[in-house]
């Protein structure tokens, strides 16, 4: 649905096909890279972080978090700490979100 309009748009705004493929592979990287995945909210630069509020990738992949790891505990996971060391514990679903730095937190 909103990579139709998406499309859509860009086929309205652009005179060849061309153009409308380089616009739209070149806004689909940009709208991935503010999405939140690889880098973290706090790890985008302030001057591109307000973008992640108009992407819709940032808003699907918060909600796959939200829904994925809100309340739930994680059970005999290898946690490696700073100094290289292993050790199996738990984890918390909900600490691990607020790690990710989920800008809209009114999970």
């Amino acid at each position: 649905c909103v990579g139709q309009a998406f499309a859509r748009v860009l086929i309205a705004f652009s005179r060849t096909q061309v153009s409308a493929n380089v616009a739209s592979s070149l806004l689909i990287l940009l709208f991935a890279t503010v999405g939140g995945f690889m880098p973290s909210f706090e790890q985008i630069t302030p001057v591109l972080r307000w973008l992640s509020w108009i992407t819709p990738v940032s808003y699907a992949f918060e909600g796959m978090m939200i829904n994925q790891f809100d309340g739930i505990t994680f059970f005999g996971l290898v946690i490696i700490d700073e100094n290289g060391t292993s050790n199996v514990g738990t984890v918390d679903g909900t600490k691990y979100l607020e790690s990710m730095s989920i800008p809209r937190k009114q999970w």
